[in-house]
């Protein structure tokens, strides 16, 4: 698993990767500036009045590709705060990669504030957008009586270092050498540590499954010694495999059962997965694994060794040169009918 000295500047998440070697998945990391939309926000007026006057206003969003003209109507009851609401709902509904929403001020006053959606400047270094009304087809005035010009806070990229060698994105979420998905949480100009460490509780999350499943197998077999009675030899094979490997997951806190099911003491198991004292033990582990999977793969090709077979030759009396007889077939359970 990836872990952060500091997941309040970074957090990180381990990709699944064919790297070298584990001396080279630690990582120094230093984001120098997060990656940030444009943000406008808006003068706080009184939310229970209004000095416009009523009327049809529009206002002009210029973005990084399209030019767009927004309209509404202001009534003679109208609020500021009826106006920003109604703006923020038209800016959010026209898709034109801006987000709008209100907040409020300590006295009650609110205002309206416009964000860009991407992060970071254009592509020719602009800001992502500008609203105006000085060439508006309808009224002028909306855009200065809330206070919407003006940016607030102005789009960057981010940039950061790795050991030492500087980036930039126009997003907080970067990919570190194929290894680390890392998600920008914060500024720092000490570095933070991007390295690797044992999951211990997906390690443990695993071999529970694996004890769990290997558990399910041998109740369901168990249902049917009634019907097939050389159902017991596939538990016994089951339990003699699983038997070599009775130290090892001993020594992990799995104990086999008598009736061939895997007891585990969480407790131990949890002390024993951060030991590591334990790293051949849990190799063993996964040694068992693949014994069952192919044990299992064994019975999926061949189950009739695990059921009583009656035989019946009904030999033919006129050609006894060869034997016709109907045959269990070991694979399939079909019979065998005849020579072509």
């Amino acid at each position: 698993a990836a872990y952060s000295s500091d997941p309040s500047i970074a957090k990180a998440e381990y990709r699944n990767s064919n790297q070298a070697s584990d001396e080279e998945l630690s990582v120094q990391l230093t984001v120098e500036t997060m990656a940030k939309p444009q943000i406008n926000k808006g003068t706080y007026l009184d939310s229970d009045t209004c000095r416009l006057a009523m009327g049809t206003y529009s206002f002009d969003v210029t973005t990084a590709t399209s030019s767009y003209e927004l309209q509404f109507s202001i009534g003679s009851n109208d609020t500021n705060h009826d106006i920003q609401s109604r703006l923020a709902r038209l800016i959010n509904n026209a898709a034109i990669g801006l987000t709008a929403s209100g907040s409020y001020s300590s006295d009650g006053k609110s205002a309206l504030s416009v964000s860009s959606v991407s992060n970071g400047l254009t592509a020719d270094g602009r800001q992502p957008f500008t609203i105006s009304d000085e060439d508006t087809s309808q009224q002028r005035g909306i855009v200065d009586y809330l206070g919407i010009r003006n940016i607030t806070q102005p789009a960057t990229w981010a940039k950061y270092s790795v050991d030492g060698e500087s980036f930039s994105s126009p997003d907080n979420q970067v990919v570190i050498a194929d290894v680390y998905s890392v998600t920008f949480t914060g500024e720092s100009a000490e570095p933070v540590t991007i390295g690797t460490k044992p999951d211990y509780e997906s390690l443990k999350d695993s071999i529970t499954g694996v004890a769990a499943s290997y558990n399910n197998f041998i109740r369901t077999a168990a249902e049917y010694l009634d019907k097939h009675p050389r159902t017991t030899v596939l538990i016994e094979n089951m339990k003699r495999m699983s038997g070599y490997y009775s130290s090892a997951m001993e020594s992990l806190g799995i104990t086999q059962e008598q009736n061939g099911t895997l007891s585990i003491n969480e407790e131990k198991l949890s002390k024993s997965l951060t030991s590591t004292a334990n790293e051949n033990t849990i190799s063993e582990m996964r040694d068992f694994t693949k014994s069952a999977l192919r044990k299992i793969s064994q019975v999926q090709l061949n189950p009739m060794d695990y059921v009583d077979k009656r035989i019946v030759a009904y030999k033919n009396p006129y050609k006894t040169h060869f034997a016709n007889p109907y045959v269990t077939s070991a694979y399939s359970g079909m019979l065998f009918n005849s020579y072509m």
